[in-house]
């Protein structure tokens, strides 16, 4: 017996980790979301979702669990936005058009003027991303933008002449 708290190597996962305490019991640390993925040597390296720009000009984590890439800037008229996974367990979100270099803080990605007058945001999550947008300089629609931020909705043309 060492008196000392001692960490139950073989117990480690994603999410907890557990120690044997000097009284026999047992303590866990548990999370809701991986912080910590296999370093492919036999242990484990932390999770750090802080956007980088890799040489391909695509945007990733330092280390996501789960694979996660954003684009960089596409002129292609379809692009992947975002993709998780490897082959055979991949997701990928499309977006059609065009794509400026994101401009990369943190864990989000902005892709400004994304479409005429909104910038597209994309956030790494320990367990994903979280995609948003917002108005870029004046409001897209006079009167679309309520005094404390919020979106109002308003008639918005749709194929055809029809509208909803």
């Amino acid at each position: 017996m060492t008196g000392k708290r001692v960490k139950i190597a073989g117990q480690t996962s994603e999410t907890s980790e557990f120690w044997a305490l000097p009284s026999g019991a047992i303590e866990a640390e548990v999370h809701a979301g991986p912080v910590r993925m296999p370093d492919g040597a036999g242990g484990w390296s932390d999770v750090d979702v802080t956007l980088r720009r890799a040489s391909d000009g695509s945007v990733a984590p330092i280390a996501h669990p789960y694979g996660l890439r954003l684009s960089g800037a596409s002129t292609a008229d379809e692009t992947e936005l975002v993709s998780l996974g490897t082959d055979g367990e991949r997701s990928v979100l499309g977006w059609l058009g065009h794509l400026p270099q994101p401009v990369l803080e943190g864990t989000k990605g902005m892709y400004p003027e994304a479409r005429p007058g909104v910038d597209l945001v994309v956030s790494a999550t320990r367990t994903g991303y979280e995609r948003g947008g917002g108005l870029a300089g004046a409001s897209l629609l006079e009167g679309t933008a309520s005094t404390d931020g919020r979106f109002v909705c308003a008639p918005a043309a749709v194929g055809n002449g029809i509208s909803s």
